[in-house]
């Protein structure tokens, strides 16, 4: 888990951040960042993630990401729900993928499958 988590570290801006929320999901900060920009940010992080080596039998990891830009007045719990409803749909609808919706900081709910 530390492995991918240095990978996407790695792999993102001085300013981006990507913070643990628990198991094998994370949030992507992506400060001034637009919707369009943050998608194709993740996409490459995706890519990286499954590149990256894992201790033991071959094991391919996957990456679902629901992103979604924060909208003017809107509180971090109503973007933490948007970005997780958009997660799931990307999981639903086959996984190892990253689903947007166009809507305007930056915060994106990635689980590590």
């Amino acid at each position: 888990m530390l492995e991918v988590a240095d990978r996407m570290t790695d792999t993102l801006c001085q300013y981006d951040k990507v913070i643990r929320k628990g198991g094998e999901e994370f949030l992507i900060i992506l400060p001034n960042t637009v919707l369009g920009a943050a998608v194709s940010t993740v996409e490459r992080l995706r890519v990286v993630v499954s590149a990256t080596p894992m201790p033991g039998p071959r094991i391919i990891q996957t990456l679902s990401s629901g992103v979604a830009q924060l909208n003017p007045d809107e509180s971090a719990a109503v973007l933490l729900d948007r970005t997780d409803r958009i997660l799931y749909q990307a999981k639903g609808d086959g996984r190892n993928r990253v689903e947007s919706i166009n809507e305007a900081p930056l915060l994106t709910s990635i689980p590590r499958e």
